[in-house]
């Protein structure tokens, strides 16, 4: 299967988006607020909606199960970890997010911090891989699969729980994304072109996984070292929080392919 570059361009965008939306929010700067809520609009929706258009590979070799495996073991391991981390520094610093022992139990429904994407991911394989088991007319299950995601996004409007807000809403523009690959599968584009200049960005929507796994944890950093180095310019601290966070995550990776450790992160 060749890999549609465009879409991993439009991955390393995303997720560009995602990251840059998260530093934001590390600096008490009125313009930043603004354009952090501007990105605040469409960067998860847009992300998602690549997912989706990513979900056909698996709804078309069946994988269901074995997705909905791997993305639970990245969601239990990746949350633990994150929850011990916080647990640890909480002894040192003030942050942002409290978390205790108690979360070690409720996270499995309540997510924390960014994990909510991956058990909305979760959320939805189980959903569509239901479609598929259930009902057998295909032009059924498209207009189920629909009516389902739709009626998802009108609950979302009508919902003050957070988690439950996030998953109604985004199935929507997941659900979009996957549609679209069909459509575009069925029209037999060929949409497997490379794009020119785009290979530092692909590269980053390749490997957007990790960024988004492990970027709070490099914003963390940077933000006590940009206090302790008294840097007090909000862009220059802003270009350095947006660079490190999208070149550690990448540099960790290195270091666990060749220790082989990676598996922890990405399980295949």
């Amino acid at each position: 299967m060749e890999r549609e570059n465009w879409l991993d361009a439009a991955k390393g965008l995303a997720i560009i988006l995602v990251v840059l939306g998260h530093c934001l929010n590390h600096f008490d700067n009125e313009g930043f607020h603004r354009l952090c809520d501007i990105i605040y609009l469409f960067h998860m929706p847009l992300f998602v909606f690549l997912s989706g258009y990513s979900f056909y590979w698996v709804a078309e070799h069946k994988s269901f199960s074995r997705n909905v495996l791997d993305n639970a073991a990245i969601y239990v391991i990746q949350s633990v970890i994150y929850i011990i981390f916080n647990i640890c520094l909480q002894r040192f610093i003030a942050t942002s997010n409290h978390y205790t022992a108690v979360n070690f139990l409720t996270f499995p429904v309540i997510p924390v911090a960014h994990f909510w994407y991956i058990q909305a991911i979760l959320i939805y394989y189980c959903i569509f891989w239901l479609c598929e088991r259930l009902v057998g007319n295909t032009a059924i299950r498209r207009a189920l699969e629909a009516a389902v995601a739709v009626l998802s996004f009108v609950l979302s409007r009508f919902t003050d729980n957070t988690v439950l807000f996030r998953i109604c809403y985004h199935l929507l523009f997941f659900t979009a994304g996957y549609f679209l690959h069909l459509f575009v599968k069925k029209m037999r584009f060929d949409m497997t072109g490379r794009l020119p200049g785009c290979g530092a960005i692909s590269y980053l929507g390749i490997n957007s996984l990790w960024i988004y796994i492990f970027h709070p944890y490099v914003t963390s950093a940077v933000k006590a070292a940009l206090g302790a180095f008294h840097v007090s310019s909000p862009l220059s601290g802003l270009m350095i929080m947006l660079v490190s966070a999208l070149v550690f995550p990448l540099l960790l990776r290195l270091v666990m392919i060749k220790t082989g450790t990676s598996r922890l992160v990405t399980i295949r």
